[in-house]
């Protein structure tokens, strides 16, 4: 078999397990984000609120001194917290925070001023 086939074919599998995704439904607003991570350059995240579609990098930092508390070294190593500030086709942004734990992420996201709580989980 071709051995570029077979990179290809396998670096599809490997960027389809680390992709993160998540939704949620209040009232009339409908949420939904996904993490794609990438084998080369940054990794991405796009977040769709009521059909309006943001998009930016998903940057990850060191985790707070709060979301390690009490746990081991090995669990902190995989802990980190992330920002992101992302933008629409329209030029408007959103804000979105996360804590996060190898491919899940616990947080929320600010757009036009109300905040929406969204968790994502590796898909």
């Amino acid at each position: 078999m071709n051995s570029k086939l077979i990179l290809s074919v396998a670096s599809t599998m490997v960027l389809a397990a680390c992709t993160s995704a998540g939704s949620v439904k209040t009232g009339n607003d409908t949420l939904s984000a996904v993490v794609t991570r990438e084998l080369v350059g940054p990794d991405k995240i796009e977040v769709t609120l009521n059909g309006k579609v943001y998009r930016g990098d998903w940057q990850v930092g060191p985790p707070s001194k709060e979301q390690t508390q009490g746990e081991t070294f090995r669990h902190r190593r995989h802990m980190h917290s992330a920002k992101n500030i992302l933008k629409a086709d329209d030029g408007s942004g959103m804000e979105c925070q996360w804590k996060t734990h190898l491919y899940a992420a616990d947080g929320s996201c600010v757009a036009d001023g109300r905040e929406y709580p969204l968790s994502l989980r590796q898909q």
